[in-house]
């Protein structure tokens, strides 16, 4: 990414609450993690565009229908989802 854009990147480890923090202080100018799109965070955060989406609710009720073991492909649970 440094060579792509042209500029120094410090990636820092961080709980989930501190990267919203941080991004509304400016103490840091990009957050990556599994946020859940909502109008509310749509008006103070700059999203791209979902790159993947499992849904939300009706995702765990399915999962737990699921019985994982070592053979279960992850496109089995992902269609599941969807």
């Amino acid at each position: 990414m440094e060579n792509q854009l042209g500029i120094e990147v410090e990636l820092k480890v961080m709980d989930f609450d501190a990267i919203l923090d941080n991004l509304t202080t400016g103490k840091i100018n990009i957050g990556i993690s599994s946020f859940t799109y909502s109008k509310e965070r749509e008006n103070n955060f700059n999203f791209s565009k979902p790159y993947y989406s499992l849904g939300n609710f009706d995702t765990l009720e399915k999962l737990n229908q699921v019985k994982l073991s070592s053979s279960t492909k992850w496109d089995d649970i992902s269609r599941l989802c969807n």
